[in-house]
């Protein structure tokens, strides 16, 4: 019914050869979850059903992070988390509800996290600004330290070098620019906890 299968070194069952589940839930059996992630159609659906079935990881061709799709740490996820009871801006949920998590120490060196210093390319009038992503608590906009809360920094989040990061001004003007490098990311000096 689902082509070739492989058993599930946690619980002995055989499921799809493309999904590895690495962790469940002790009540979830392997084969449950590759219905209900067969089922699901979608990377975001896929995500949202493996959180409730406690799945941790998974690796499954059809959901590889494609050019264009935005990742996160797992560490910028949990603390971002910890903002939404500070109202976070629609853009930035929906941002963290479609982003890819991956550990720190496994973030290419090219994708903007938190505290990433990026130099961006307005679209229109080619001018080069340097941004530094950062916690509320830490915006300077004048110095150049820009809140992932704002429309632009919530963009930046995710992006990688070479993409067009899109936002909205509070009086409704679209905005685009590109992300034209990356002059400083925590993780690729080797910080994974800042």
């Amino acid at each position: 019914m689902y082509g070739e299968e492989h058993r599930c070194a946690d619980t002995n069952m055989l499921v799809p050869a493309y999904i590895r589940p690495m962790r469940f839930l002790p009540t979830l059996t392997a084969l449950t979850a590759a219905r209900l992630l067969l089922a699901a159609g979608s990377a975001v659906a896929c995500r949202k059903l493996m959180g409730l079935a406690g799945l941790r990881q998974l690796e499954c061709p059809m959901h590889k992070n494609l050019a264009g799709e935005r990742l996160l740490t797992e560490i910028d996820f949990v603390r971002l988390n910890k903002l939404r009871d500070a109202q976070l801006p629609p853009e930035l949920v929906d941002t963290l509800d479609s982003l890819d998590l991956v550990p720190s120490r496994e973030i290419p060196a090219d994708v903007v996290t938190m505290y990433s210093q990026v130099v961006l390319e307005d679209l229109d009038a080619h001018q080069h600004q340097k941004l530094t992503l950062c916690y509320p608590a830490d915006a300077e906009p004048h110095l150049g330290f820009i809140s992932v809360l704002s429309p632009v920094g919530a963009s930046l989040l995710g992006q990688r070098v070479g993409a067009i990061a899109r936002w909205r001004t509070p009086n409704g003007d679209a905005c685009a620019a590109e992300i034209v490098s990356l002059l400083f990311q925590p993780e690729a000096s080797g910080d994974y906890t800042t």
